[in-house]
C-alpha cells in the first residue's frame, strides 16, 4: 500500500450524531476537493492507530484526523485516545477544547492530557487551529479535482494506489466538467451504474485533465483501465401498440401513447398514488429486443413484461434489460408512483376535509402541479438490427 485511502478522519466529538451537526446543510469544514469520512469517539479509542504516519482504521487509511463537530468539549477519555495517536506520529488538526466533557472529567487529568497534546512541538504533527483547509492547501494537496462545484464527488484509494472515483450529477441538466488526477499516469475508463455501458476518459488537449461528461442526475464510476475497443450496437425501434391509463377509482382510459396523467384533460393532475399503464404490442421476431426503454417516468415505476416481475425505474435512461419478449402479442404493465405533492395542493385550493392542518398548508394554492406518469413512446432496443 502507497497512499492512504481517504485523505480525512473527521471526527465528530462526543456531544451529537452527524445529523444533528450537519442534518440540514453540507459540512463546510473540509474544502470541495478532499474526501473523509466521520468517525466517532468509540473509533477514535478502539479503532484508529497509526502505521508509518498513516492513520489506520483496518483496510481504512487517512492522511490526517480533524477534531470538529462537537470537539468543542472533549472528555479525558477522547483526549488519551488522541494523545495516543500524536505519540504514534498521526498528524491531528483542531483546536484545544474549551471545556470538559462533564463534571466525571477530572480537571487536574484533563490538563494533563491537553498539555502534549497542544502545548508541546510535536514534530509539526498538531495543527492547532479550526482552519484545516489553510492546513491542507499547505501540506497536503488535493489528489482529485472535479472544477464543477455542483458535482458531487467521492474518491478512495484501493490496492494501494488505484483511484476509484464516484461523481454524481444533482441537477436536472448535463454537466461537463474537467477532473483532473494528481496522478494521470495511465488510461482510464468511466462506467455508468445505471446503464452499465462503459466508455474512456478522453485527455484535455493541454493533458492535464479529462473531460467528464454526467447527464441529467446521472453519475459515474471512474477508475483506472481500458474500456472495450469493441463495445456492441444496438438498434432502437419505437413500438406500436394500444395503451391505457388506470387511476385508482375511475374507469381505464384509452391513450394514443403514454402521457403524464396530470397533462390537461385526463382529469387527474390532483392524483397522488399508483396509476397503471399497460400497453399491448405485437413482435414478429426471430430477432426480439433485449431492453425496453420510456422518454419519462415521474417518478419511479414497477415494470411486468409478460407477467413478469421486470424491475424498477427511477432515472434516465428508463431502461430495464429483460428476455421476457416473445414472437406475437406482448404485454407490459407499468405501475408508476408519485409524491405526495399534487393532493397537497389539491387540498390547498379545495380542502376535502379528508386532511388537516399542518398537512394542509405544506403547498398553497399557487403551487405548481409536478408532472407524474409515463412519457412514451415505448423503445425497443436491439443488439442485432431487427
Amino acid at each position: 500500500m502507497t497512499g492512504p485511502a481517504v485523505d480525512i478522519a473527521y471526527f465528530i466529538g462526543e456531544e451529537a450524531p452527524v445529523t444533528a451537526l450537519f442534518g440540514n446543510a453540507f459540512n463546510d469544514d473540509v474544502p470541495a476537493d478532499y474526501d473523509y469520512d466521520y468517525i466517532g469517539p468509540d473509533a477514535l479509542s478502539n479503532v484508529l492507530n497509526v502505521k508509518a504516519g498513516e492513520l489506520q482504521a483496518g483496510a481504512s487509511r487517512y492522511r490526517l484526523l480533524y477534531l470538529g463537530g462537537a470537539s468543542n468539549r472533549m472528555s479525558t477519555g477522547a483526549l488519551q485516545a488522541i494523545l495516543r495517536l500524536v505519540k504514534q506520529g498521526a498528524t491531528v488538526v483542531g483546536e484545544r477544547p474549551t471545556a470538559k466533557r462533564s463534571l466525571a472529567d477530572e480537571d487536574t487529568e484533563y490538563k494533563r492530557l491537553c498539555h502534549p497534546i497542544w502545548d508541546s512541538p510535536n514534530s509539526g504533527k498538531v495543527f492547532a487551529t479550526a482552519d484545516l483547509a489553510s492546513v491542507l492547501r499547505e501540506h497536503f494537496l488535493p489528489r482529485v479535482i472535479v472544477e464543477d462545484p455542483r458535482v458531487r464527488r467521492i474518491a478512495r484509494w484501493v490496492d494501494g494506489d488505484q483511484p476509484l472515483i464516484f461523481i454524481a450529477n444533482p441537477v436536472n441538466e448535463e454537466l461537463h466538467t474537467p477532473l483532473r488526477l494528481q496522478d494521470t499516469g495511465g488510461t482510464f475508463v468511466a462506467w455508468d451504474p445505471v446503464t452499465l455501458r462503459q466508455h474512456a476518459l478522453i485527455r484535455s488537449e493541454d493533458g492535464d485533465s479529462f473531460d467528464v461528461r454526467l447527464p441529467p442526475y446521472g453519475s459515474l464510476f471512474i477508475l483506472r483501465g481500458e474500456a472495450d475497443p469493441h463495445p456492441e450496437n444496438e438498434w432502437i425501434t419505437e413500438a406500436s401498440g394500444e395503451w391505457t391509463l388506470t387511476i385508482p377509482g375511475s374507469n381505464p382510459v384509452p391513450l394514443a401513447h403514454a402521457r403524464h396523467w396530470t397533462d390537461p384533460g385526463l382529469g387527474a393532475e390532483h392524483f397522488s398514488g399508483t396509476a397503471t399503464y399497460l400497453v399491448e404490442f405485437q413482435l414478429d421476431g426471430p430477432e426480439l429486443p433485449h431492453a425496453v426503454q420510456f422518454s419519462d417516468i415521474a417518478d419511479v415505476a414497477r415494470l411486468e413484461i409478460n407477467g413478469e416481475e421486470s424491475g424498477i425505474l427511477w432515472t434516465a435512461p428508463y431502461r430495464v434489460s429483460t428476455n421476457a419478449l416473445r414472437p406475437g402479442n406482448n404485454r407490459i404493465q407499468i405501475s408508476v408512483i408519485n409524491p405526495w405533492r399534487n393532493r397537497l395542493i389539491s387540498e390547498a385550493r379545495s380542502n376535502t376535509g379528508t386532511l388537516y392542518p399542518p398537512m394542509t398548508r405544506v403547498f398553497n394554492d399557487e403551487a405548481d402541479i409536478q408532472p407524474s406518469g409515463l412519457l412514451g413512446p415505448l423503445s425497443l432496443v436491439y443488439k442485432n438490427r431487427p
